[in-house]
């Protein structure tokens, strides 16, 4: 009885930390502990929070564990992983709805958050699109590709499908490297180059391209890529002119 006491009267006291103070005061293994005393009735939750962190090492890598991973781990079956699962669904869909209709460019640390919760611990490679209109304002986004650890087809024909499907007047690319830095492969500015060029053809501008690595993020807007991509289609456009090398 004086242990039921215990645990009881700590749950208490850490809903009201979270009611008067929300997470600023939390320690990582105190968000998972609060929210796992939503699924596990009569128990001391601590310990398993504290072991989630010791496995995973940090809060979020915890929140991007596929559910089977977590699953492992003593005392957190189905129903807590869901849980732990479904309030990292719910974060990145409240930050896709506030994200709409803002500037994509001036809000551009907004919308890379958003890309590092939606992106980040993804086990496979994806390939993202955010849709804006001509006041360069978001209008929605769509996982255009989905493919291995280290690949993704991605094919032009179909970026431009689904921007004139959405009736888009510019694009901003996103994707992963699940397992690596952020740093842009070859590949990774071939294609970009390629989408470039064929947006400006029609009318329908790439505007950023990030890529969300397991630690940080790489910009080809911050990089100067994108204004690297703008002067060599200037010059191409204008042959009299000299003509920078397309190489970023």
């Amino acid at each position: 009885m004086e242990q039921e006491k215990h645990y009881l009267g700590h749950r208490g006291r850490l809903m009201q930390k979270f009611l008067q103070g929300g997470l600023d005061s939390f320690h990582d293994y105190e968000v998972l502990e609060l929210l796992l005393t939503f699924s596990i009735p009569r128990r001391d939750c601590k310990g398993m929070a504290k072991r989630l962190i010791e496995h995973f090492r940090t809060l979020s890598a915890v929140m991007d564990a596929p559910s089977h991973d977590l699953e492992m781990l003593p005392g957190i079956g189905p129903r807590c992983a869901v849980l732990i699962k479904c309030v990292k669904a719910v974060a990145e869909r409240y930050r896709a709805v506030g994200l709409l209709q803002k500037d994509a460019l001036r809000s551009s640390s907004e919308v890379i958050r958003y890309l590092e919760v939606s992106l980040r611990g993804q086990p496979y490679e994806v390939f993202k699109i955010i849709f804006l209109n001509h006041r360069l304002e978001i209008l929605g986004e769509e996982d255009l590709a989905r493919g291995t650890v280290d690949q993704s087809a991605v094919y032009p024909r179909n970026v431009f499908a689904a921007a004139l499907k959405r009736q888009a007047s510019g694009l901003v690319l996103a994707h992963n490297h699940p397992d690596g830095p952020p740093a842009p492969s070859e590949d990774d500015v071939s294609l970009t180059r390629q989408l470039y060029v064929a947006g400006r053809l029609m009318g329908i501008p790439i505007h950023e391209h990030v890529i969300i690595g397991r630690d940080g993020h790489f910009s080809f807007r911050d990089a100067g890529l994108i204004s690297k991509f703008e002067e060599a289609f200037h010059a191409i456009q204008n042959p009299r002119e000299t003509s920078p090398s397309w190489n970023g």
